[in-house]
């Protein structure tokens, strides 16, 4: 992961005064102390995130949508950096599938509340490391995306009982637009609305996901088991989003 320089990005919207050249001080603050001073930067990115967010509720000074979300995406890169840095990343293809999905994760996390462990898990169960994961479905998603679908096999349980199944699967063009769907159904459907509820308690939110993303009865235990062997639960933020 590459470190963004301080105005790497035109974020539009910040004026030389005010709320956004303040936030832009901070920020630039807190990269240039994510080599040296690495504990300190993350603490204060974690500062500007909640700050950044809660302007999306009422803050006094709001910047608008497209300038926050900008800011917000340079410090999640940032977020990024410093988690892997702290605890480096498993070698060969399952620290490059981990690099690969961790920062979208992290956006939905702050964008939608959806806990980026939980995802990143997902995708690595789901997909197999990214082995098995026909037009970038990573999360197993079936019916109609953005790229169409295709037709694959797939593993369900009913009364306890292994079955094998041919579905349609979502299709997307990249990474990107499969995190960004898996996140949006998670955020708005009625299916998981047990799960946002205990948002904040990773372990229930696993819970709550297993009989309704998946029949697996163990679901919720690999992913557990996921999270604690690869320290997923450091690209979490907190506090949790509110859903949208």
């Amino acid at each position: 992961m590459g470190q963004a320089a301080p105005h790497e990005a035109n974020v539009d919207g910040l004026s030389q005064r005010g709320p956004g050249a303040r936030i832009r001080a901070r920020v630039d603050r807190v990269i240039s102390l994510a080599d040296g001073a690495p504990a300190e930067a993350a603490t204060l990115v974690d500062e500007l995130l909640t700050d950044l967010h809660e302007r999306r509720t009422g803050a006094d000074d709001p910047l608008d949508d497209e300038t926050r979300d900008a800011l917000a995406r340079e410090l999640v890169s940032l977020r990024m950096k410093l988690a892997i840095s702290a605890v480096p990343l498993p070698t060969g293809y399952r620290g490059a599938f981990v690099d690969t999905v961790a920062e979208g994760a992290m956006w939905s996390d702050w964008k939608l509340g959806v806990p980026a462990s939980v995802t990143v898990a997902q995708a690595i169960l789901e997909s197999n490391w990214g082995k098995s994961a026909p037009s970038y479905n990573l999360f197993g998603l079936k019916g109609e995306g953005p790229a169409g679908s295709n037709r694959r096999k797939v593993v369900e349980y009913k009364n306890g009982r292994r079955r094998v199944k041919t579905a349609l699967f979502r299709a997307y063009v990249d990474v990107g637009q499969a995190l960004e769907d898996h996140a949006r159904i998670l955020a708005n459907s009625r299916h998981y609305a047990r799960a946002r509820a205990v948002a904040e308690d990773t372990g229930a939110y696993a819970r709550a996901l297993q009989g309704t993303y998946a029949t697996d009865p163990r679901y919720a235990k690999k992913l557990g088991e996921m999270i604690t062997r690869y320290d997923l639960d450091r690209f979490d933020w907190n506090p949790r989003s509110p859903w949208l």
